[in-house]
């Protein structure tokens, strides 16, 4: 587990904590819906690092402004079927 620095959770993500958080995940599963496991982040980690890094200070500024913000979500909901006639025939995203 990477060490705290400067005495707070609330401090910018360092390269080396999103490294070692890399690392310690699982090799062959993905850690979310865009189907990259670990060893794409581990093998691509110099290639894609500064894109990474720009998603977590991203992550950062909205966490330091407002924490709302990040539990809103917009749900639509997707015909199952042509010919809706219940809610169940639709299926919710977000």
């Amino acid at each position: 587990m990477p060490e705290i620095r400067g005495g707070g959770l609330d401090n910018p993500f360092s390269e080396e904590e999103v490294w070692e958080a890399i690392k310690a995940s699982p090799a062959e599963k993905a850690p979310g819906p865009d189907g990259f496991i670990g060893v794409f982040f581990r093998s691509c980690w110099q290639t894609i690092k500064h894109d990474i890094m720009k998603v977590f200070h991203q992550f950062y500024c909205i966490a330091g402004d407002n924490l709302a913000t990040l539990n809103s979500a917009l749900v639509v909901l997707i015909p199952k079927k042509d010919g809706v006639a219940t809610v169940s025939d639709y299926m919710p995203i977000s």
